[in-house]
């Protein structure tokens, strides 16, 4: 079983660690791995609204 939380509480560790304090993750495969989100079917107009 994927563990997204696990996922998250590293991100926010790194991102501390880092002192950074937003992460920013458009419909993407990343955001995919990270909180199980699925970035669905290619739509090439979806960002030109």
């Amino acid at each position: 079983m994927i563990d997204y939380r696990e996922r998250m509480q590293n991100l926010r560790k790194h991102m501390s660690d880092a002192g950074i304090d937003v992460c920013f993750l458009p419909k993407s495969s990343e955001q995919e791995y990270l909180i199980g989100i699925r970035k669905g079917r290619y739509n090439p107009t979806y960002s030109n609204t």
